[in-house]
């Protein structure tokens, strides 16, 4: 009965550090320093940028006219400090794009969707967002803009 107990408690106390686990990794609000900019992101656009109590969401594009591929990043400042958070994000379908910078279809997968927690606990986000591409050369290129 003794070893019974034992294993009830065990199987609760790793099901509470499983459940801790899942919700950290899920929500990673690890703090990172933004990158120094080089120059601004000459094409971009937030479609939709909303900050809430429980989440802070972004919709829009951006694109390294120089090299369509490079990779974007999703940058949100925490509330205290400067500190930021990385955003994950979906790359979206945005052939709008390609049309307005008059290319057939170069910049078809240049836009994104990201939503991040807005963890209070954890030091909360403060609604200013940066979006960086970085080049083959390491040169990184920047925008921020704050979210209503």
């Amino acid at each position: 009965m003794k070893a019974l107990n034992i294993f009830f408690w065990l199987g609760v106390f790793i099901s509470i550090v499983m459940s801790a686990l899942f919700f950290f990794s899920w929500n990673n609000y690890k703090a990172v320093t933004l990158p120094e900019f080089d120059e601004k992101i000459g094409s971009y656009s937030i479609d939709n940028c909303t900050l809430t109590d429980n989440f802070l969401s972004i919709h829009g594009w951006a694109v390294s006219e120089q090299n369509p591929k490079n990779k974007v990043r999703i940058y949100a400042k925490k509330m205290n400090g400067d500190k930021w958070v990385k955003v994950n994000y979906t790359i979206q379908s945005r052939p709008d794009v390609s049309k307005f910078l008059g290319s057939h279809d170069d910049f078809d997968k240049s836009g994104f969707d990201g939503t991040i927690r807005n963890i209070k606990f954890l030091g909360g986000l403060s609604g200013v967002i940066a979006i960086t591409i970085t080049d083959t050369t390491g040169k990184v290129r920047g925008v921020s803009h704050e979210c209503k």
